[in-house]
């Protein structure tokens, strides 16, 4: 299992907390191993199977659609990712950043669609030949911190990663109706599952 490593302040705090356990007992250090081997399995990059094709869009995380929205010239999926998710993203379609955006905001729950302008998200669009795709990480009462990879007018191919949410949040994505959806709501998808079709 591949694993997305901690970053630097992160694995200073785990090995501080580790090294500080070492001195009370046994159990706080066994909690303490117990919340690294979870860590490491939510940071995982799991395995993908996604079809290359040039007329896919890849599904670009893991999770369970609790909502569609039918746009004028665009469908707006949500996709809840639960803590047992693989939290990464990837590029669903080949194409060009255009938009590169960090919205700061407040804690609130993932699946609270209702409340999305108060919240910490991440904006990312991406030009392609069939229209432009918007997705967005969303940060949920846990999750306060995302990772985008990514950078303005990087060109990004399908499968590149996007990023990762760091616990229970969940990522919008929207597409142009140039693309039939190959998915229907409360489906669950997988990280590169063939989610639409030119």
């Amino acid at each position: 299992m591949k694993t997305l490593f901690f970053d630097q302040t992160e694995s200073y705090i785990l090995f501080i907390i580790l090294f500080i356990s070492l001195y009370i007992n046994k159990y706080a250090m066994i909690g303490i191993i117990g919340i690294i081997i979870f860590l490491i399995f939510f940071y995982r990059i799991p395995e993908m199977q996604i079809n290359m094709s040039k007329d896919i869009l890849a599904s670009p995380c893991s999770g369970k659609i609790i909502k569609i929205e039918d746009l004028n010239d665009s469908y707006k999926l949500y996709i809840f990712m639960s803590p047992l998710d693989a939290h990464l993203q990837i590029i669903p379609f080949d194409g060009k950043i255009i938009k590169y955006e960090f919205i700061k905001g407040k804690k609130k729950l993932a699946y609270k669609i209702e409340e999305d302008n108060y919240r910490s998200r991440f904006l990312t669009h991406i030009n392609t030949n069939y229209g432009m795709i918007e997705i967005i990480q969303n940060t949920g009462v846990l999750a306060r911190r995302i990772k985008n990879n990514l950078k303005l007018n990087d060109n990004v191919k399908k499968g590149d990663i996007l990023g990762i949410i760091k616990f229970g949040s969940r990522v919008d994505i929207t597409i142009p109706k140039t693309f039939k959806l190959l998915k229907e709501l409360n489906d669950t998808v997988f990280i590169g599952d063939s989610f639409a079709k030119l």
